[in-house]
Parts: structure tokens; sequence; C-alpha cells
């Protein structure tokens, strides 16, 4: 009777290592899963064989933290595609923000001439992905114009790195929940695409994604 007692002990003892192992790797199946359907719902419309998405580092940022947004572009044909984009364009013409309640923060449009145009080529069933990096800091500008409004509404900023991107700050005013998504946009009948066959045109959309900013 003692040898069938402990023979029965170790075989609860080992169902339960079974259990727990099979909890665990439901659950990373679980995270494989949620991580995969996230990833899709970031990607937005294929049109003519590209689509793209946006992606943070984080979801949630205290003010004072630094962020990365990366823009991704996925070439889904069995041909090469190229694009182009110039720096200044990608503050508030391919990035689109707003907060909880809807409405959109400002931003300073200029635009500088020695704006240097990048032309990448994307491999057939490749990706294209550009890194801008950020700071969530509080800061009052210059322009007359942007102190009234940040005197009404907050100076929390986005503000990019490097010298041009630095130019293109986001006004995001106060702590809050935001939303971004990324455009690319190239007419048909443009100058570009009129001399080079291999400059993609259409325009891409992204998902959208959220991230929070809370005070330090």
């Amino acid at each position: 009777m003692k040898k069938i007692f402990i023979s029965a002990a170790m075989v609860l003892f080992i169902s339960s290592i079974c259990f727990a192992q099979g909890d665990e790797m439901q659950l990373a199946v679980s995270k494989a899963q949620a991580a995969a359907t996230q990833d899709s719902a970031n990607w937005g419309k294929t049109v003519s064989g590209l689509r793209c998405k946006i992606q943070t580092d984080k979801k949630v940022y205290k003010v004072g933290d630094e962020i990365v947004l990366t823009l991704t572009w996925q070439n889904i044909t069995d041909k090469e595609v190229k694009l182009y984009y110039r720096q200044d364009q990608i503050p508030y013409q391919m990035l689109s923000f707003r907060r909880q309640d809807g409405t959109v923060p400002l931003g300073r449009l200029i635009m500088i001439e020695k704006a240097q145009a990048q032309y990448p080529v994307i491999s057939p069933e490749g990706t294209y992905s550009l890194n801008l990096k950020g700071k969530l800091i509080k800061e009052t500008l210059k322009e007359p114009w942007i102190i009234k409004h940040q005197k009404e509404s907050g100076n929390l900023i986005l503000k990019f790195d490097g010298q041009l991107l630095g130019e293109f700050p986001i006004l995001l005013a106060k702590p809050d929940n935001f939303y971004v998504s990324f455009y690319y946009t190239m007419p048909a009948d443009s100058y570009l695409a009129s001399k080079d066959a291999n400059i993609w045109t259409g325009e891409v959309q992204s998902g959208e994604i959220s991230f929070e900013v809370k005070e330090r």
C-alpha cells in the first residue's frame, strides 16, 4: 500500500508540472497571437503592392522621456519599388496626430530648401524602415502665435532629434492619450513619376496606433 501511495503522489506531482508547463505554453501562444494581431492591425491597406505601418517603442511615456516612432513600408510585389521623401515633409505631410478628444496638435509649418531628398529602393517582398527619435518635453517656443497657443493650451511638445527635424516640433500641449498614423503619397502625374518609372505612385496609410503621455 505504501508503494502505491508514493506512486500516486508522483503521478500527481508530474501531472501538476505538465499542467503548469501547458499553462505557460498556452500563455506564450496567446502573447504571440496578440502580438501578431497587433502587428496586423498596424498595417494599412495595400495599394499597388505597397503598404505601411507605424510603431512606437513604448505604450506609456512620462514627460522628459525619449520616444521612437518607426515608419515601415513593405513591398509585397515581385519587383523593386522606389520611394521618395524629404525630411521636412515627414512631421506634417506624413504623420497625423490627434488627441483623445479628437483635436489635432498644431505645429510649425516651414519649408527647408536644403532638405535632402531620399530615394530608398525596396527589394521584392522587402521592407524599408525609418526611425524618428525625439523627446517629450515642456518647452515654450519663440514664435508669437505659438507662445499664445502654448499659454492657452500647454507647452508639452514632441521635439525630434536632428538639426532639420528639430525645427518641426509637434505641439502636444499637455499629457494625454495620443493617436498617430502615417501617410505616404506620390501622385501619378507628378514630375518625379514622369521622369522615373520605378517611382511608386499612389497613396497608402498605416493603421492608427496610440500612446499615452503622463506627468513625471
